[in-house]
């Protein structure tokens, strides 16, 4: 079996888009940027994977120790990205209750990331035009 046969067969994938780390500042902020899209991101039939909905707005809940995992990255890295993200607009964070625990909940500000990476393009296209 070749190389290519076997990364088909590794499952999961993380994507992370180049606008997301130069919007970040940062891979590791890139990468949880990349996976808070992937989730708010419809599925493949067209329906939302987010199912929970609170203060009118869809919510991923989910700990740290699962967006670690999902990220490759640390707890640390985690909070740190998380911080930036949220300085700079793009998610919203609380801690809410699901089934039975407080659990972190992060909601996406598209309308600010449509923004910045219609930013990031037109910055991308200056350069190449220079």
């Amino acid at each position: 079996m070749s190389l290519w046969e076997k990364e088909k067969g590794t499952g999961g994938k993380l994507l992370i888009l180049k606008a997301y780390v130069q919007i970040a500042e940062g891979l590791v902020g890139g990468a949880l940027l990349s996976q808070i899209v992937y989730w708010h991101r419809p599925n493949a039939s067209g329906e939302s994977k987010l199912k929970v909905k609170r203060h009118d707005r869809f919510w991923i809940a989910k700990d740290q120790k699962t967006w670690c995992e999902e990220c490759f990255i640390s707890p640390a890295q985690f909070g740190r990205a998380r911080r930036k993200l949220q300085s700079i607009g793009l998610i919203e964070v609380r801690s809410m209750m699901f089934h039975g625990c407080k659990v972190l909940h992060i909601a996406l500000n598209m309308a600010e990331l449509e923004s910045l990476v219609d930013q990031q393009l037109h910055q991308s296209e200056l350069a190449e035009s220079i």
